[in-house]
């Protein structure tokens, strides 16, 4: 499943281009909904486009693993100047060996015909190609989990902003209200001073929720790879996240659809690729080689380029094959192939532990979210029985049968209940977006 993650993103992309390009604000601004933060993170973000990269890396060493099968030409030139030649006698007489000048040009092809760790290193460059496409999955869901989060921070936080202005509406209208019936007679200076003091501190509660949701709301850009200073406008709606799909009902999950299991498969592949190549390197290469070169001396320097077969200056050329039979390393290879055993017993020990922490990862956001969702309906009924209980002190202090203290009091009550329930619904979103995860479905 995780394997289909780059076909679907590029279908989103591909749908999404022209959206995105369309709804700029007026502002300068630009609407998003949740899929599109993740689109736009995925185009943008310094992870994902290093992770493209380390897959354009793998690509490359396959090519170069492949080049190596391929015909090697070499060009060989020499030039020396014998500024001091050497003497011998032979038969009484005093000759000198050689010339003045000696040059030589040549080429050489060799062409791998046999060897067995090549076409095992050929294989395991495409195993390390597939790791490369795969650690990207892992980055990329990752940046997903980072974005979704973020975006459902910024949701939370802009209802506690509505929720902090609405409280502070209606404690200005308590307290004009309250001064009124102070001017008239009927409430005394403690009553506007007590609820003086509610609205300072729904105030100073209003500022600390818009700061916590600008915060949160350049912690989505930053995730998504977006400059601070561009604007943004979240579409989704928190109404319509159902907290009680089929993976809260369901037990049933599997590793291989976890990138992280998948991944460890393809390194285990490719460590015992890598013990193949190996115990391959006890067997023998054979190369053929071929070579056309001249080779001449000469005492007159203009000659020294004259490269023809003139009785000073001669051409030569071979072909053959060339058979390289190890016989003795010191044991070098014995023991790297002995190590390569004990890491793949690690890979082993590696695929038990990820299994167990697959395990426990899906039994605890699962025990979480069913904690959170059933907070999050006793916080929702507490909110309900707060507002009717605001409600009622309200009317019954505007009837002049209830104290202005009941009315601070449930006012209070029904903002502290608010605050509940939205802290519960984000611990419900988080804990959701980690069981997705868990199961591999994110």
């Amino acid at each position: 499943m995780n394997l289909n993650f780059n076909f679907l993103l590029g279908l989103g992309l591909l749908l999404s281009a022209i959206t995105f390009q369309a709804k700029a604000q007026d502002s300068g601004g630009m609407d998003f909904s949740l899929q599109q933060t993740i689109i736009y993170a995925m185009e943008h973000q310094a992870d994902v486009k290093n992770a493209t990269l380390d897959e354009e890396i793998a690509k490359a060493q396959i090519r170069q693993t492949t080049s190596i099968g391929l015909p090697q030409v070499n060009g060989q030139v020499s030039y020396t100047d014998n500024y001091k030649i050497p003497n011998t006698v032979f038969n009484g007489e005093t000759i000198q060996l050689g010339a003045k000048y000696q040059t030589s040009a040549g080429v050489t092809l060799t062409q791998l015909i046999f060897d067995g760790s090549f076409f095992i290193g050929v294989k395991a460059a495409k195993v390390y190609k597939e790791l490369a496409t795969k650690n990207g999955i892992k980055t990329k869901i990752e940046i997903k989990e980072a974005v979704t989060k973020a975006y459902y921070t910024v949701l939370v936080n802009e209802k506690k902003v509505t929720l902090a202005s609405h409280n502070l509406a209606q404690l200005d209208s308590l307290l004009r209200e309250t001064r009124i019936m102070y001017e008239n007679g009927f409430a005394e200076q403690l009553d506007v001073d007590r609820v003086q003091v509610q609205f300072n501190n729904a105030q100073t509660g209003l500022m600390q929720a818009e700061s916590l949701l600008e915060v949160s709301t350049y912690l989505l850009k930053y995730q998504m790879g977006m400059p601070i200073s561009e604007s943004i406008h979240l579409t989704d709606k928190i109404k319509s996240i159902d907290f009680n799909g089929t993976i809260l009902a369901s037990n049933i999950y599997e590793y291989a659809d976890r990138i992280e299991f998948s991944a460890l498969q393809t390194s285990r592949e490719l460590k015992e690729l890598e013990m193949k190549g190996n115990k391959a390197l006890y067997l023998p290469t054979l190369s053929a080689v071929a070579n056309y070169s001249f080779q001449g001396q000469t005492n007159q320097f203009e000659n020294t380029l004259n490269f023809s077969d003139n009785g000073t200056y001669f051409s030569s050329g071979y072909v053959g094959l060339q058979l390289n039979v190890p016989i003795f390393d010191g044991l070098k290879k014995h023991y790297t192939i002995q190590q390569n055993k004990k890491e793949l017993e690690q890979i082993k020990n590696q695929f038990q532990q990820l299994a167990n922490g697959i395990d426990l990862e899906v039994a605890q956001s699962r025990s979480n979210l069913s904690i959170s969702v059933a907070a999050l309906e006793v916080q929702q009924e507490n909110k309900d029985l707060a507002l009717r209980v605001y409600e009622q002190a309200k009317i019954k202090y505007q009837e002049g049968v209830g104290s202005n203290l009941e009315v601070v009091d449930a006012e209070d009550s029904y903002q502290q209940a608010e605050t509940n329930y939205y802290d519960a619904l984000y611990d419900a979103l988080i804990n959701k977006v980690e069981l997705e995860k868990a199961v591999g479905i994110l």
